[in-house]
């Protein structure tokens, strides 16, 4: 006997389904660079504390590598892989050496946490708020 495959389709005629959403940036929400939004580019992003590191974050002090993790693109989703650190990195709490991830994940590398954001709604949302951090801190 053949195998039968089942397509779900929209209830409402003419509608369509949503594909999920891509993720397009990380917001850095504890760490040295507090609040900047950063894109993840096609061909990646070298995240530690290294000179040659695309994203610099950590110290030695609180468990960040040199070159401690590797946030990529496959395909439509995005990746990140321990690059072998002492401490690891964790998503969504936790322990992991490679995972895929998705739209509000959070990652953690030593004491950064990034969370990815994967709508253009929720990028332009924190782009605003991390420009009224920008001018707050201004004014102060």
């Amino acid at each position: 006997m053949g195998s039968t495959a089942v397509i779900a389709m929209p209830k409402t005629p003419g509608a369509s389904f949503k594909r999920p959403r891509v993720p397009r940036a990380v917001l850095i929400l504890a760490g040295g660079a507090i609040g900047d939004v950063v894109m993840i580019p096609e061909g990646g992003l070298l995240l530690g504390r290294g000179h040659t590191c695309d994203l610099r974050i950590g110290s030695p002090d609180d468990g960040t590598s040199r070159r401690h993790a590797h946030l990529f693109r496959q395909g439509r989703s995005v990746r990140i892989r321990d690059l072998g650190s002492k401490n690891g990195l964790f998503i969504n709490g936790r322990r992991c050496r490679e995972g895929l991830l998705v739209g509000g994940d959070m990652v953690l590398i030593g004491q950064t946490v990034l969370k990815v954001l994967a709508s253009a709604q929720d990028l332009e949302l924190y782009r605003q708020l991390h420009r009224k951090r920008m001018e707050a801190r201004r004014t102060h």
